[in-house]
């Protein structure tokens, strides 16, 4: 994290990093902090919805499903996950992979010191890594700014930034592990 950012005391006692299934009931709890600022549920939907979510990303965590979050105190309190999606490629999409951006969420006394803008960038990265063609999200009104700094462009409702990902040798390893990572997930569904 920049520390011209962050205090110091702040950038001190936080971590950032890529979670993994250690951090699942963190990362439960987190989506369920995000989604309670987007939707009204009672305790049985919340239940049922905290089961689902945390179904989901034991089975898909580090596979299709990636999540880079700010800890303090063991505790997330920033988060961007990352979930990838395969289609027949085309000419926008060469290799068919795109990623989709959610829950992108810090705890409001922790807002306003850049963390959710290096949360965005490691993810950004990941992508790049893992050889996605682009990144697309629905953009908050808080949200929107940074997402335009990073590079996302308007496409109606969803933002969308392109990544210079081309389908090649160099990158040919992590498109065939993560493409077929994702069949073996979806073969299991």
């Amino acid at each position: 994290m920049s520390s011209d950012i962050m205090t110091s005391d702040i950038a001190d006692q936080m971590v950032c990093r890529e979670a993994n299934i250690d951090d699942l009931d963190e990362l439960v709890r987190i989506r369920m902090d995000y989604l309670r600022t987007e939707f009204t549920m009672d305790s049985i939907e919340e239940e049922r919805l905290s089961e689902s979510i945390r179904a989901y990303l034991a089975e898909t965590i580090n596979k299709t499903f990636f999540a880079y979050c700010a800890f303090a105190d063991e505790s997330i309190v920033s988060s961007v996950f990352l979930s990838i999606s395969v289609r027949p490629p085309n000419p926008r999409y060469s290799n068919g992979m795109s990623g989709y951006i959610s829950n992108v969420y810090t705890n409001p006394i922790y807002r306003r010191r850049g963390i959710a803008q290096d949360l965005m960038e490691q993810t950004i990265r990941k992508a790049e890594i893992i050889g996605l063609c682009s990144l697309e999200l629905i953009a908050s009104d808080m949200g929107r700014k940074l997402y335009e700094k990073i590079g996302f462009t308007d496409n109606n409702k969803n933002m969308r930034l392109m990544l210079s990902t081309k389908f090649n040798s160099s990158n040919l390893g992590n498109l065939l592990l993560n493409s077929t990572i994702f069949v073996d997930i979806c073969r299991k569904m």
